[in-house]
């Protein structure tokens, strides 16, 4: 999987040459945030679900910055942005209002909406949408760095023994 992921991403010198990419270009030349081992693609991932759900515009650039600084796997955390994207959408923020009013105790029902206006509506459902999403953000993050950390051992654990076993 690794080694068909490098051959499909984009080179690092075209991407940092691409004209929109120039203002943050110096935020993305370390060259440990393009390498690909555990600690960095796990970071990468868990960095790329948690501003997939937190942030709905400018993902990818707001990631790559956040990668960067956290030294994390640009291209893995672009990519885990698209967990987020205008098929999902609906669903995701649907589910975090309604687990956001669950949490709060707020009552999300659609006949609770009544005869408010659009304002009204909107001022009482970001509360609620706000902490749902956070709660989806911290907890695929959370899930997907563990299962980054793990399977990235399994394989590891696998290359051992089967070299143990060649010898």
């Amino acid at each position: 999987m690794r080694k068909w992921f490098q051959s499909v991403a984009p080179d690092r010198d075209k991407l940092l040459a691409i004209r929109w990419m120039r203002p943050i270009a110096h935020w993305l030349t370390d060259p440990v945030i393009w390498h690909f081992n555990r600690h960095a693609v796990a970071r990468g991932t868990a960095l790329g679900l948690f501003v997939s759900f937190v942030f709905p515009i400018g993902q990818v650039v707001r990631t790559a910055l956040f990668a960067s600084i956290a030294r994390g796997n640009v291209l893995i955390a672009a990519a885990a942005t698209f967990l987020v994207n205008p098929i999902t959408f609906p669903a995701v923020y649907y589910g975090a209002y309604r687990l956001g009013g669950w949490l709060m105790g707020v009552d999300v029902s659609p006949a609770a909406l009544g005869d408010q206006s659009m304002s009204q509506i909107l001022t009482g459902a970001s509360g609620p949408l706000l902490v749902g999403l956070i709660i989806f953000a911290m907890t695929s993050a959370i899930i997907g760095y563990v299962l980054v950390q793990g399977a990235w051992r399994v394989s590891l654990v696998r290359r051992w023994r089967r070299r143990a076993a060649e010898r």
